[in-house]
């Protein structure tokens, strides 16, 4: 019994850690916090905005895309 709760308490801690690192990154406002790069705009948030905006646009914005490409 006890060993379950404590296996629960940890995986829950790993989930809420991971959950918390990902916001840090995607949301830190002072350079260096939380991205490698060391700057505040690192090019792999920018890209992973970039890759949300165009799955919120649907199936058309994909055709568009591959147009242009």
């Amino acid at each position: 019994m006890i060993q379950d709760i404590l296996t629960y308490l940890t995986v829950t801690a790993a989930i809420a850690y991971t959950l918390y690192s990902f916001w840090r990154v995607l949301f830190s406002t002072k350079a260096g916090s939380a991205c490698s790069s060391g700057c505040s705009s690192c090019g792999s948030k920018s890209d992973l905005f970039e890759e949300l905006a165009r799955k919120q646009k649907g199936p058309a914005s994909k055709t568009a895309h591959r147009s242009l490409v």
